[in-house]
């Protein structure tokens, strides 16, 4: 699994994760995430756990929403499942 968190100083518009298999295949998947309000401020906190990812894989993904945009790329590898020493 791989939990994606991001802010916004408002009220976000249809907030998400787009994630996508790093490299020229990939497909983007748009994931909607889950609200919350930090307490006594207009921030609101969104996160989503990614779950059945492939191991030893690269994945992109950016975060944001219809009013304020999208992040830029980013990425993360998922674990070996093999036994290959971890660096």
């Amino acid at each position: 699994t791989q939990t994606i968190v991001f802010q916004t100083t408002g009220k976000a518009t249809a907030p998400r994760v787009e994630v996508q298999l790093a490299g020229p295949e990939g497909t983007t998947s748009s994931v909607p995430v889950k609200t919350a309000m930090l307490g006594g401020t207009e921030r609101r906190i969104h996160s989503v756990t990614l779950k059945n990812l492939k191991a030893f894989t690269v994945y992109r993904f950016r975060a944001g929403d219809s009013r304020f945009g999208m992040s830029g790329w980013r990425s993360f590898r998922t674990l070996p499942d093999d036994g290959t020493p971890l660096r």
